[in-house]
């Protein structure tokens, strides 16, 4: 008995015999039209057999077409369905159209349907997970030290800073009537620069990442260039730029600060059991006189506002009081903590040692171009079909001279601390 594979097999050959036959046909009716002694009987037969070739491939056509479907019909009857596939059949079947456009869901009880399918793809990750957005790295700690400077920028055409540093010696003082100070006052100005610090850093990326999870293409720019403000938040604080060495490092603020000096301060083992509040307090009147040794002069003072840590130093002295009963940090209620009336900073990226205190507004960071992203390709990345994303930035901080002297910055708490305190026989 004939298979319905082989009878499409068959049906097939028969086509293509009637196409050719019909090809000839109207090959030689052609010929016929063209010829001037054609008889009309012949053209007559020749079109009728046109027709009827045709006719032929019709009928055979929607034989095979019925017989295709029957075939596809037994083939999804005997192949598994995924669930998938089973409730799109049917929804794409004839009879759910039909119900649908008959508003047979609305009836009392509504309408069920039986589908078969396998379950075996429910324990395939695809199908039962759901993926979340983004990719997730490690949590990077906080900028401390930008959100709280000055800012600035470097306009078009300018690839450094330039500011005057002057110094005045006033020698006023009294004169008779109609005389003259015999002393002139004495000024100078200088002109000083400070050249941009240059960051940069590289990743590869695969045109395979592009294409087929262009999300984490996209995470990864951004990640870049939140490295690219905690690298420039660090070295705001630790930066080694130097006017011999490195112009072209980051000048930073532990390294333009003045170290604090119980002397300068005036008060050298003057403070009963003292604890880091005082120490606090200590670096505070430092910035106020400057110099203790001076207190006659008409030198300026420095109203340090913001004190920096590092968390683990903020916690133990949250939870610490003083002889007083008070505890050494205050928490108000809006989270703000305040030391020696200096607002409290905590960032891992001063040690549990260091302490540094400064006036607000006195150091800026000034930018020549913010950090961004730069994606080409170098070396080989051709032939190896990917790509390289680089970030840039350029940047710098300024400090004047005259200035260091409001940033006042503790390299060892503890010996800072036995620089203030009585020792035992003063105490006594």
């Amino acid at each position: 008995m004939e298979t319905p594979e082989e009878k499409v097999t068959r049906i097939e050959a028969e086509i293509k015999a009637a196409q050719e036959a019909a090809k000839n046909s109207e090959t030689k009716l052609a010929e016929l039209i063209k010829s001037t002694e054609a008889k009309e009987a012949e053209i007559k037969a020749a079109k009728e057999a046109v027709e009827q070739a045709n006719a032929n491939i019709q009928k055979l056509q929607s034989g095979l077409n019925v017989l295709t479907k029957k075939i596809d019909g037994i083939k999804t009857e005997t192949k598994e369905q995924t669930i998938v596939q089973a409730v799109a059949n049917l929804i794409a079947s004839e009879e759910f159209k039909a119900d649908l456009k008959n508003k047979a869901f609305e009836s009392k009880g509504g309408k069920s349907y039986e589908i078969k399918a396998s379950t075996s793809d429910l324990t395939v990750d695809v199908t039962r997970t759901m993926m979340l957005p983004g990719v997730s790295f490690p949590r990077d700690r906080n900028l401390a030290f930008l959100p709280n400077l000055m800012q600035g920028s470097v306009g078009q055409d300018k690839n450094r800073i330039g500011y005057i540093e002057g110094s005045y010696t006033s020698k006023v003082g009294y004169v008779g009537e109609g005389q003259k100070n015999a002393n002139l006052d004495e000024v100078s100005a200088v002109e000083r620069y400070r050249e941009m610090a240059k960051a940069s850093a590289r990743i590869k990326v695969t045109e395979e990442m592009f294409e087929d999870a262009s999300y984490i293409a996209s995470r990864i720019s951004n990640q870049m260039m939140t490295k690219g403000m905690l690298f420039l938040d660090r070295e705001i604080f630790s930066g080694n730029g130097d006017d011999s060495s490195n112009p072209n490092h980051i000048y930073g603020l532990k390294g333009a600060a003045t170290a604090f000096d119980a002397t300068k301060a005036g008060l050298k083992n003057a403070v009963d059991s003292a604890n880091i509040g005082d120490l606090a307090d200590a670096m505070r009147v430092q910035g106020s006189i400057v110099d203790a040794s001076k207190a006659n002069s008409d030198q300026g003072s420095y109203d340090l506002n913001v004190i920096y840590m590092n968390p683990v130093t903020a916690y133990k002295y949250a939870h610490t009081k003083s002889p007083d009963g008070n505890y050494i940090i205050n928490t108000l209620t809006d989270g703000t903590k305040l030391m020696a009336g200096m607002r409290v900073i905590e960032t891992p990226a001063i040690g549990t040692s260091e302490l540094f205190a400064m006036e607000s507004g006195l150091a800026e960071v000034y930018f020549k171009r913010n950090p961004i992203i730069k994606i080409g390709q170098e070396d080989d990345d051709l032939s190896k079909d990917q790509y390289t994303m680089v970030m840039f930035l350029r940047a710098q901080v300024l400090v004047e001279t005259e200035n260091k002297k409001g940033l006042i910055y503790v390299a060892d708490i503890d010996a800072a601390l036995a620089s203030i305190t009585k020792t035992a026989s003063e105490a006594a």
